[in-house]
């Protein structure tokens, strides 16, 4: 199965600026605080965070889940919620950078992001055509044809609402095929892999790792005739949502 997303366009990083308006008194602590803001913004916006296969949503989603980690947040001041300068300025803090390159995010000035981006989708695309190609390959192949009603769709991996439904059980030649089939596209899943694989963190190794895992115990089943073509839809679609969220986000 194919578990990162397409290409993407390449990412900037917007600029934060706050404006707080305070009780007179405050003035010019509030004119400091915003010049600090502006001026950390606008240093920062020459970086931004990248990982393959990602849209500028995820990025934002790591970043929030990052800051609050770091107890990067707003406070309470005469009643008024103030937004703090170390919140914008966590871009640059040695735990936010850990929290950040531990969910498999990498940063680069806006020029070189760019490149890798780019880089980063031509590998992807490449290893989807080869997966895709394979996977088109072993269905073609005239044993499987009793068995193409099971498929899920080529491009997404999913299966369909009706397939999910199904109450059906593999019946002797069918698991006779599928003992071969299953093995037959875990070699194309592997080819992918390997071409991606020098983008994977350890943390994505294990994810894929542990997805293999609970694919492997779904095909077993099926093949033994343990649960109904239904159940192994919808397993399976619910492990690759699963999966799809902890490659975004953990």
């Amino acid at each position: 199965m194919s578990w990162i997303k397409g290409a993407v366009s390449p990412d900037r990083r917007s600029r934060d600026i706050t404006t707080v308006s305070l009780s007179s008194g405050w003035g010019q602590r509030v004119n400091r605080t915003a010049i600090f803001l502006l001026t950390a913004s606008v240093g920062l916006s020459a970086c931004t965070w990248v990982k393959p296969g990602t849209t500028e949503q995820d990025r934002k989603a790591a970043k929030y889940a990052c800051l609050k980690d770091a107890h990067r947040t707003w406070h309470w001041a005469l009643g008024i919620p103030v937004v703090d300068a170390a919140f914008f300025a966590a871009d640059t803090g040695n735990f936010y950078d850990t929290c950040m390159r531990s969910k498999g995010w990498a940063k680069y000035d806006s020029d070189d992001a760019k490149l890798v981006m780019q880089e980063t989708n031509e590998t992807l695309q490449s290893a989807q055509d080869v997966r895709n190609a394979c996977v088109k390959d072993v269905r073609d192949r005239p044993q499987y044809s009793r068995i193409y009603r099971m498929f899920p769709d080529l491009y997404t991996a999913r299966f369909s609402f009706a397939q999910t439904v199904s109450n059906e059980f593999p019946s002797a030649a069918d698991a006779s095929a599928l003992a071969t089939y299953f093995p037959a596209v875990e070699e194309c899943h592997t080819r992918y892999l390997n071409r991606v694989g020098p983008l994977l963190t350890v943390e994505d190794r294990k994810i894929f790792q542990e997805r293999d895992i609970e694919k492997a115990r779904n095909a077993s089943e099926l093949t033994r005739g343990k649960m109904t073509y239904g159940d192994y839809a919808t397993r399976e679609n619910q492990s690759i949502d699963t999966t799809k969220v902890r490659l975004m986000h953990d």
